[in-house]
């Protein structure tokens, strides 16, 4: 028996005691013991059951001046009574109370991480996903303690409750008083500001890539014989509760319009922070390049200037499968909307190629991105400018709360053609490079609003703007509805 500090403090009908050790400083850490029936006595220091949350560990590592009776604060009996929790869940089970560290999911997370980083090191995974699947295991795998049992022991039903643990880790959860986190990149160390949206329930699409994380590690123990592959748990996360996935609103034509307006004031701006003239002028022309054609991201993103088919006064775009789903590829040659013809004609065969001559003394070549370098290499990150470039205009959310981005610049376009045109939905969903299910569904309010104004005005027109080329315009889209003639959406 060890010689307590003052009378030690006992609950859970006796079988859970904490107490500390006496120390010439009079303070201490608090010490367990747990008596389980039929089970070997269990002695530690309460902290160390959390080494996996360094935070946590910490506070509860923390020496208190000792009390006759001991009087042990509420963090240290909360995290007392989860061990004993622990500890009897698993005697009910009929496990071992205490598991040895060996052959558990932690240790097979941990096993397949030293598995990738060895590829990593030799160029043939992607280090940024490694990263990301390491920093899932450390905040939701490894502190969570039923995955520190045998592995053979977790079924769906362990899955279940740690998934109803993971979806409420940042709302009420052990995530609920963190306001920052480290992140890692290009091997410096930063600290990210936990937002609101962060708190909350993962979406499905979450769910599915940290389900995928998770089955990583029950796939290395499989080849390690630690469990047959058959015996791997199924998880049905899309059972369980989700959070709704972002919205990323479309610009209605008077933000647009404010939006351009700003935007060269943002770019004539002496000094920003982070960034300059030049990349400045490159992101507002790639937001345009994005709005004229209805493209993603990573679309305009992958362009190159053998990507241009100029066709008399209009520049189109070849675009490549950036996306390959059971639906089909994404490959198509689409003009801009019929309001950017001239300002993308004038983009892409007089003010880019000026631009690269000037700022980087060479020409512009056919093997080229579109977005460059002075070195040739191409630019993969404009959102940090959009984001200021928004915060300068004062547009940074819709009314309901839902925050503006690239994505809302395809939205915006798609949103516009649907609403000013009498083209189909299928149509339309060729040349967004989409199908007409993702159309109707996504964009039900847009369809809903032509078919109001069709039915009160008749047949003919654009449906919202009244400064069209009425004559021009309906020339453009009877072109394009002949070019897509034949075509599957």
């Amino acid at each position: 028996m060890p010689t307590y500090a003052g009378k030690a403090y006992k609950t859970m009908n006796g079988e859970l005691v904490l107490f500390q050790i006496p120390s010439k400083g009079g303070a201490s850490p608090y010490y367990y013991r747990i008596n389980l029936p039929e089970q070997k006595r269990i002695e530690s220091l309460v902290a160390n059951a959390f080494k996996a949350d360094a935070a946590r560990y910490m506070a509860l590592r923390q020496p208190y001046p000792y009390s006759d009776p001991c009087n042990p604060p509420a963090q240290i009996i909360d995290a007392a009574i989860q061990i004993y929790n622990d500890m009897r869940a698993r005697m009910v089970k009929g496990l071992p109370i205490v598991v040895s560290g060996s052959k558990n999911l932690v240790e097979a997370c941990k096993g397949s991480i030293k598995e990738a980083e060895i590829d990593v090191a030799s160029g043939v995974t992607n280090p940024i996903k490694v990263a990301r699947r390491k920093a899932f295991y450390e905040r939701y795998v490894y502190p969570y303690s039923p995955f520190k049992d045998p592995v053979t022991a977790i079924n769906s039903g362990v899955l279940k409750e740690w998934q109803h643990w993971r979806d409420r880790y940042w709302i009420s959860g052990e995530g609920q008083l963190i306001t920052q986190i480290e992140t890692e990149k290009n091997g410096k160390i930063y600290r990210r500001t936990i937002t609101k949206k962060d708190r909350r329930i993962p979406t499905l699409s979450t769910k599915n890539t940290e389900w995928i994380h998770l089955k990583n590690g029950f796939d290395w123990a499989a080849r390690q014989g630690w469990i047959e592959i058959d015996l791997i748990p199924r998880h049905y996360f899309r059972r369980t509760q989700v959070g709704d996935a972002d919205k990323n609103p479309a610009f209605t034509p008077s933000l647009w319009e404010s939006l351009e307006k700003k935007a060269q004031e943002w770019i004539n701006k002496d000094k920003l922070r982070g960034d300059n003239k030049r990349v400045r002028q490159l992101c507002w022309w790639f937001a345009l390049v994005c709005r004229a054609y209805g493209l993603r991201t990573a679309e305009c993103y992958a362009l190159r200037k053998r990507h241009l088919v100029i066709a008399g006064d209009v520049v189109k775009l070849s675009i490549g499968a950036i996306k390959t789903k059971s639906t089909g590829k994404h490959e198509r040659t689409i003009d801009p909307i019929f309001k950017f013809r001239q300002k993308m004609f004038s983009l892409f065969t007089k003010e880019l190629p000026a631009f690269y001559q000037k700022q980087y003394g060479r020409p512009w070549r056919d093997e080229d991105p579109i977005w460059m370098h002075n070195d040739g290499q191409p630019i993969r990150k404009f959102y940090r400018g959009f984001d200021s470039l928004l915060h300068f205009a004062g547009i940074t959310e819709d009314p309901q709360g839902h925050n503006y981005n690239f994505t809302s610049l395809r939205h915006t376009t798609i949103t516009e053609f649907i609403e000013t045109t009498n083209l189909s939905t299928g149509l339309i969903a060729i040349w967004a490079g989409t199908s007409s299910q993702m159309i109707d569904k996504t964009y039900n309010q847009s369809i809903m609003r032509r078919a109001h104004f069709l039915q009160t005005r008749g047949e003919g027109g654009p449906a919202t703007r009244d400064d069209f080329d009425f004559q021009a315009e309906a020339k453009f889209f009877g072109e394009l509805a002949e070019s897509l003639k034949g075509k599957k959406p």
